[in-house]
C-alpha cells in the first residue's frame, strides 16, 4: 500500500530521506547517446541544494532512474528575510521575463514581489519541502532542456508521423522576444539582440531611451 508523502516524512523520526525517481515506461532517458543529460541533473541538484533548506548528502544518476539522499533542515527557511526568500525562489524558478544580468532590474522585481505578502509567506514552506524539491529537480530539466532538444522533437515526429519540415521549423520560434523586464530601452534592445530579435519598436512601449 502506497502512503502519501505527508504521512511518510516526519523530521521527528529522521531528517534523512532516500528519494527514488524512475522514468515512465522504463525509458532510458539518460542512457547511450544522451548521457549528457546526467550533467543537467547534477547541475540542477547543485542549484537546489544552494537555495532550498534541504541538503543533498549523495546521489546516483543512472540511465533510467535517479537516487537522491536528502537531509531536511526544518526551521532554517523560517529565518530567511522576505528578500532572501524571493531571491532564492527566483533562482529556482527563474522568471522568463526577468533580465538577471541587470542587478537594478532584479532588485526592482524583488521589491515588487515582496509587496505580495501572502505569496511570499508561502515560499519558505515550499523551500523546505521535499516534494517541491523533487518537483523543481525533474520539471525544470524536462521542460527546459530535454523537451527542447531538436533530436528529441525529431524522434517524437518520427514516432507520431509528424512531417519533418514542421519540426525543423520549430527552432525558429526561439527568436520570439516575449515579455521581458528592463529598466531602459537600451537594456531591452540588448535582450532582444541576445534572442535574435532586432526589431522591437512595438515592444519598447513607454520605456525612455537612454
Amino acid at each position: 500500500m502506497t502512503m502519501p508523502r505527508r504521512q511518510l516524512v516526519d523530521v521527528a523520526v529522521t531528517r534523512y530521506y532516500h528519494c527514488i525517481s524512475r522514468c515512465v515506461r522504463r525509458a532510458f532517458l539518460c542512457g547511450e547517446g544522451v548521457t549528457h543529460r546526467k550533467a543537467w541533473i547534477e547541475a540542477r541538484l547543485e542549484v537546489l541544494a544552494k537555495h532550498f533548506a534541504i541538503s543533498v548528502c549523495g546521489f546516483a544518476i543512472l540511465d533510467n532512474h535517479l537516487h537522491v539522499l536528502c537531509r531536511l533542515d526544518p526551521g532554517i527557511a523560517d529565518g530567511w528575510s522576505d528578500e532572501d526568500v524571493v531571491r532564492r525562489w527566483i533562482a529556482v524558478y527563474r522568471p522568463s521575463c526577468l533580465d538577471v544580468d541587470s542587478q537594478a532590474t532584479v532588485q526592482a522585481w524583488i521589491d515588487q514581489q515582496r509587496q505580495d505578502t501572502a505569496r511570499v509567506a508561502r515560499y519558505p514552506a515550499r523551500l523546505q519541502d521535499i516534494g517541491w524539491f523533487t518537483k523543481a529537480l525533474k520539471q525544470r530539466v524536462d521542460q527546459l532542456r530535454a523537451n527542447g532538444n531538436l533530436e528529441t522533437l525529431q524522434a517524437a515526429a518520427a514516432a507520431k508521423s509528424i512531417p519533418a519540415a514542421r519540426i525543423e521549423a520549430d527552432p525558429e520560434q526561439s527568436h520570439w522576444l516575449g515579455t521581458y523586464c528592463a529598466t531602459s530601452a537600451k537594456q531591452l534592445t540588448a535582450i532582444a539582440a541576445k534572442h535574435g530579435v532586432h526589431h522591437v519598436d512595438n515592444a519598447l512601449g513607454g520605456l525612455a531611451a537612454e
